[in-house]
């Protein structure tokens, strides 16, 4: 018979712990349109909270909860001076912020089998881990002084969401053989699966 694995109760233990993020957003929202082009001023802290499960020698589930802030500037962003590219985006002058809450359930797996406490720790542990996570983001800009009419806008200087202003062509009315045709709204809800190794 194979021998039963001795894990007692007190290698099974809950953690909780608290988590300090960096968020940074690349895109097209960028100093220049190089692919490593990115504006580090615009990253912002993320918050987390996570409680997790110590379930046997090499199983772990931890659920955690984050909060944080996408953010990306044309004005900022963009040298008004540099008239190869720069200059092009500052004037296009878009921005956007989107706050980002996130709640994740992972499970991880210690390739080598784990028999240590609470108290004394592995000092070696690989691991790989795979989850589910849903977020709920809202993309807002801050609204112009006046619209496209010259008219001055109600909510000028306020945040407003992009997504009723249907950003990518949602709202507009378009021609089926028009490359945006048909295409939907975004849900302020999504899933994501984080996944790695460490």
């Amino acid at each position: 018979r194979g021998k039963k694995s001795d894990f007692s109760k007190e290698k099974k233990y809950f953690t909780l712990g608290l988590s300090l993020n960096a968020l940074n957003y690349y895109g097209d929202l960028a100093p220049n349109p190089g692919r490593l082009s990115t504006d580090i001023s615009f990253t912002r802290p993320a918050l987390g909270i996570t409680a997790s499960r110590r379930m046997g020698p090499r199983y772990s589930l931890s659920a955690s909860l984050m909060y944080g802030t996408l953010r990306g500037s044309d004005f900022s962003s963009a040298d008004e001076n540099d008239a190869e590219n720069g200059r092009y985006r500052y004037y296009r002058n878009l921005s956007f912020r989107n706050r980002i809450k996130e709640l994740s359930v992972i499970a991880t797996f210690d390739l080598f089998e784990n028999q240590s406490t609470y108290i004394i720790r592995a000092k070696w542990t690989p691991f790989a881990f795979a989850g589910l996570a849903v977020f709920h983001h809202n993309p807002q800009a801050i609204a112009p002084a006046t619209g496209l009419d010259n008219q001055p806008l109600t909510e000028a200087g306020q945040w407003v969401n992009l997504r009723e202003l249907g950003t990518e062509g949602q709202n507009a009315s378009l021609e089926p053989t028009d490359v945006n045709h048909g295409i939907k709204p975004y849900n302020l809800i999504q899933l994501a699966i984080p996944i790695g190794v460490g």
